[in-house]
This record gives C-alpha cells, structure tokens and sequence, in this order.
C-alpha cells in the first residue's frame, strides 16, 4: 500500500478490466520522462521506487 493509503494493484486492475496493456517498466519509464521535463518533483532513487517520492510540483501563488 503507497503511503496515500492508495493500493497500486488497484490501478493495475483497472487498466487491465480497460484492455490497457501496461507494464511496470513502462510506467517507470514515463515517470522519469515526466521528471526529465520538469512535469513532477521527485526525490530519492527514481529506480527504487520505495526509496524515492514524487509529487507534481507546487503552484507559485503569482500563477494562480
């Protein structure tokens, strides 16, 4: 269980009831595209994914 109290399994569940074929390596490697790009915030070893955190990036109160 992730530390939102969100299980990952459930994701994986609904993408496949959706015929969505997806694998980890995958979503690993569009998680460090995103991050390349400035989209998320990431901190830790992106390649442990127990080690490492990300979260979109804060809203800077002049750009809301």
């Amino acid at each position: 269980m992730a530390l939102d109290g969100h299980d990952p399994r459930e994701t994986e569940d609904a993408l496949r009831k959706a015929g969505v074929q997806v694998s980890w390596d995958d979503i690993a490697a569009r998680l460090e595209a995103v991050d390349a790009r400035g989209d998320i915030e990431s901190q830790g070893d992106m390649t442990l994914w127990r080690n490492s955190e990300v979260r979109l990036p804060q809203v800077k109160a002049e750009e809301r």
